[in-house]
């Protein structure tokens, strides 16, 4: 893990697995993408300062 490192998750859902990993790298930027808006916008809600 690295300071500002870049991550892409394809299928991410609604990243449960960001509760954990934001804690030992909160400089990085996630993009995640998912086939499902409905995914997609719990995601929103659950993390509105990083979309």
């Amino acid at each position: 893990m690295h300071s500002g490192c870049r991550v892409i998750d394809l299928g991410c859902g609604t990243e449960l697995e960001l509760d954990e990993y934001f804690p030992l790298n909160p400089s990085a930027k996630v993009t995640g993408i998912d086939l499902a808006s409905g995914m997609l916008n719990r995601l929103m809600n659950r993390y509105p300062e990083f979309c």
